[in-house]
């Protein structure tokens, strides 16, 4: 026998239903934006500790994306090339990355240990575009610069395999590029 529910029990009803969905509904969204930045999983903070790690770890080095806040390239980079996963699992083997802010005053200790902000670390190596991608060795010495936008997954996977297989050691990575077939 089917009872009416009453004004009380509707209330109660609609109420439940709306918490079920939204949970649902929030479940299903919330890996949207997760991982926008899970590219970079080093703080960056302390590099010499970052370095430290990463060759612990048996990675090549560290990569250092200098990016501006409100760029928006920057933003199509994190967006599109660095949530693919190929592209992060190829970078997450080989290295561990840092992103920083090039006109940000935050503090933070560079690869020999001193302490310095984003800015000054940025200007130290010559940042001038965002985005810019440093590539520092194991003993934290530059060896490769990328500036500017990256055309696509596929080009930034041969740059991380340019510098994972030291390549840049016997050219230029335009050289490697053509190398390759792919320019």
């Amino acid at each position: 026998m089917v009872r009416s529910l009453g004004w009380f029990g509707s209330l109660v009803l609609f109420g439940l239903l709306v918490v079920v969905l939204g949970l649902s509904f929030t479940v299903f969204v919330a890996p949207v934006g997760a991982g926008r930045d899970a590219f970079f999983g080093a703080a960056p903070d302390n590099l010499k500790s970052v370095l430290a790690q990463a060759t612990q770890n048996g990675k090549r080095g560290v990569l250092v994306l200098f990016e501006l806040h409100g760029c928006g390239e920057c933003r199509k980079l994190k967006d599109t090339v660095l949530r693919d996963p190929a592209v992060r699992d190829f970078y997450q083997r080989h290295f561990l990355s840092v992103s920083l802010d090039l006109t940000s005053s935050v503090p933070l200790v560079d690869f020999k240990g001193n302490t310095s902000k984003q800015i000054e670390f940025a200007l130290a190596n010559r940042v001038q575009v965002a985005p810019t991608f440093i590539f520092f060795d194991a003993d934290g010495e530059p060896v490769t610069r990328f500036a500017g936008p990256v055309k696509d997954a596929q080009e930034f996977l041969q740059l991380g395999r340019y510098v994972a297989e030291g390549a840049y050691e016997n050219a230029p990575f335009q050289a490697y590029q053509l190398r390759d077939g792919s320019q």
